[in-house]
């Protein structure tokens, strides 16, 4: 059988790729319409079907006011409208199934739009920048909101997050800073780093169920948030998570957890105590550093590693921990005061200036002073007994006598 040449293989592959691909997209348009007197011109292209996809302006510094979109349009290109400061309203038509990257990024003007139950798909950078939009109602439809989606749309104070969502993308709420609450459906399974990073104004989220993991920086500087409860199915908190969150004065970490990353908890001057779980591992470097405010932590024998400067700058801590564990001897080597609590017993060792004190809880308290209880009973009862002895003695002396 005949080899066949390189030159034929690639005459061959570029046959079929032209027959493939090339029907898609051999029909590129551009028109031109009027809008408040200025001539815009647009591109798309045609597919097999004839729908209008990658629909796109050409001239955004001169698209001002509000247009609509035409029903034949299926999906709105990459930078479609990149950069139209004075578009202040846009509506999108049903057929429409796709936003591209970046389709409306920097349209600070915007202020109002309307995503048809159409669409399956925010792309990146959709609406990054929309620095006007104040609300936005995310349809049904939509399964995934990309990396960036809505960054920096720092006037945006509402949003709906439909039950069909199940990713949310990295710095996909990044900066939103008008934002004082949001709840993220059980759909979502997988919530992106730095996801709502920078969203100073919101106060209180809740984490789903269905979510696995807290990526790095998810809340990082998220200063407003006071209280979050992390669901049973989480398994690790990132990096910085929620670095910065000075509110921030109760967290519950479940026992699903099984590592604290860097600097997770960093800088979070609120917090006065928390309980690390058993099934925590490793607490990363920083994980809890200027945490000023924190008073008590308790820290089981499960973990196996502590990183630099887990506890720095917690001026007034005590860990409450088993004598010998890894918290201990960390306790120890930084000069931070432990609380022993192994059995009904507790110590208390290393708090500034080397001495060492002892303490009882209250069942070891209650059980002392049963005993104590028990001792007398017993030393009554032996006394009496020596009485009535000495008064059978002494009656029958009496009677020899």
């Amino acid at each position: 059988m005949k080899k066949i040449s390189q030159k034929t293989l690639f005459l061959l592959l570029f046959l079929i790729a032209t027959i493939v691909i090339l029907p898609t997209y051999v029909h590129a348009e551009t028109s031109t319409s009027t809008i408040n007197g200025k001539e815009i011109i647009w591109e798309y292209k045609r597919d097999e079907s004839n729908n209008i996809i990658n629909f796109k302006c050409q001239n955004p510094e001169d698209l001002e006011g509000e247009i609509t979109i035409p029903d034949s349009v299926t999906s709105i290109g990459e930078e479609a409208f990149e950069g139209c400061e004075g578009l202040t309203k846009i509506t999108i038509p049903n057929s429409v199934t796709s936003i591209g990257e970046s389709a409306f990024w920097g349209c600070d003007g915007l202020t109002q739009i309307t995503i048809p139950d159409s669409v399956t798909s925010i792309d990146y950078d959709a609406f990054n920048g929309c620095t006007g939009l104040t609300q936005i109602t995310i349809p049904d439809s939509v399964t995934i909101i990309g990396d960036r989606a809505f960054s920096d749309c720092k006037g945006l104070t509402q949003i709906t997050i439909p039950d069909s969502v199940t990713i949310i993308g990295d710095t996909a709420f990044s900066g939103c800073r008008g934002l004082t609450q949001i709840t993220i459906p059980d759909s979502v399974t997988s919530i992106g780093d730095t996801a709502f990073s920078g969203c100073r104004g919101l106060t209180q989220i809740t984490i789903p169920d269905s979510v696995t993991s807290i990526g790095n920086q998810t809340f990082y500087e998220c200063t407003g948030l006071t209280q979050i409860k992390i669901p049973n199915s989480v398994t690790s908190i990132g990096e910085d998570a929620f670095y910065d969150c000075k509110a921030l004065t109760q967290i519950t970490i479940p026992d699903s957890v099984t590592s604290i990353g860097e600097d997770a908890f960093f800088g979070c001057k609120g917090l006065t105590q928390i309980t690390i779980p058993n099934s925590v591992t490793s607490i990363g470097e920083d994980a809890f550093f200027c945490c000023r405010g924190l008073t008590q932590i308790t820290i089981p024998n499960s973990v196996t590693s502590i990183g630099e400067e887990a506890f720095d700058e917690c001026d007034n801590l005590k860990i409450y921990c088993s004598k010998d564990s890894i918290a201990d001897k960390y306790g120890e080597k930084n000069n931070i005061e432990r609380v022993y609590i192994d059995g009904n017993e507790t110590e208390t060792e290393g708090n500034g200036n080397g001495t060492v004190t002892k303490s009882t809880n209250n069942n070891s308290n209650e059980k002392e002073k049963a005993s104590s209880n028990n001792l007398l009973l017993i030393g009554l009862v032996g006394i009496g007994a020596i009485v009535v002895v000495v008064i059978i003695v002494v009656i029958l002396k009496k009677k020899k006598n």
